[in-house]
């Protein structure tokens, strides 16, 4: 009978090992389980989170081809005011030429002009000009015209840019 008692007492322990054993993992899988609620949680924050990049970059794209068609528009803009210039600038060569007594045909119309080409032209003239109106006063040159000083003076600097021109 000792036998039999031995292996009662040894079932006995393992029974309680095993009900020890079942009552930590209980606690592990409740632990899994939470950790999966908060993992969910985790999930659909995650996904809103996406949502909401996903709308951004949305209206960006949008935004960006708004602006574009706008920076075209104005380039376009852009491009017929320089080529109204340059009609302007040619214009004004030609008057400037008849008003000195030289032909147009002296000058080589091999290109189309560009006003940008101008500036340098017109850079150093504007520059001889502040030279010459440092060493002499302007007051007989305005006693000349009825118009006012800063009339006077922009009339001064347009006959000084189409010299310049030339």
């Amino acid at each position: 009978m000792h036998v039999g008692l031995i292996l009662e007492i040894l079932v006995a322990v393992l029974l309680v090992v095993t009900i020890g054993y079942c009552f930590v993992l209980n606690r592990r899988l409740a632990m899994l389980r939470n950790g999966q609620g908060e993992m969910h949680a985790a999930v659909l924050t995650l996904n809103q989170a996406a949502e909401k990049a996903r709308i951004s970059v949305e209206q960006m794209r949008q935004n960006s081809i708004s602006l574009s068609e706008q920076l075209s528009e104005k380039i376009k803009s852009g491009r017929a005011i320089v080529e109204e210039l340059g009609m302007m600038v040619e214009s004004g060569n030609s008057i400037a030429d008849r008003l000195a007594g030289t032909s147009a045909a002296i000058r080589s119309p091999a290109r189309a002009p560009n006003p940008l080409d101008a500036l340098p032209r017109l850079d150093e003239g504007f520059r001889r000009q502040v030279e010459r109106d440092n060493e002499a006063p302007r007051e007989p040159e305005m006693q000349k015209s009825n118009l006012s000083g800063k009339q006077n003076y922009a009339d001064s600097d347009l006959r000084v840019a189409l010299r310049a021109m030339r």
